[in-house]
């Protein structure tokens, strides 16, 4: 039993030796996009400057946002465009079995 346990452990060890977690991968990944002058927007796809072409947020990893400031102008633009439409939009009329005689 305990060599088992043993060889489990040393497999183990190996395993993890020669996979990082993935959060560590992450972890590089998100110190080398800092690292590079260019980021590419989530929305167009299309690299831009980190410096001049993106929002700040607080939120993210980076400090900005993912879209570029187009791209989140359309956006923004969109989904005011779209609430506009459902406030117009009438009610549809109660179903006949549920209105009151």
């Amino acid at each position: 039993m305990t060599d088992a346990r043993e060889r489990h452990r040393l497999a183990s060890a190996r395993w993890r030796a020669a996979h990082p977690p993935h959060n560590e991968i992450r972890r590089q990944q998100i110190r080398a996009a800092l690292d590079s002058p260019v980021k590419i927007c989530a929305r167009c796809t299309l690299p831009k400057s980190r410096e001049t072409d993106f929002h700040k947020s607080r939120k993210s990893k980076d400090g900005l946002q993912s879209y570029c400031k187009p791209c989140a102008s359309a956006a923004t633009a969109a989904q005011i465009m779209k609430k506009a439409r459902q406030k117009r939009m009438p009610r549809a009329a109660p179903h006949a079995h549920t209105a009151d005689p």
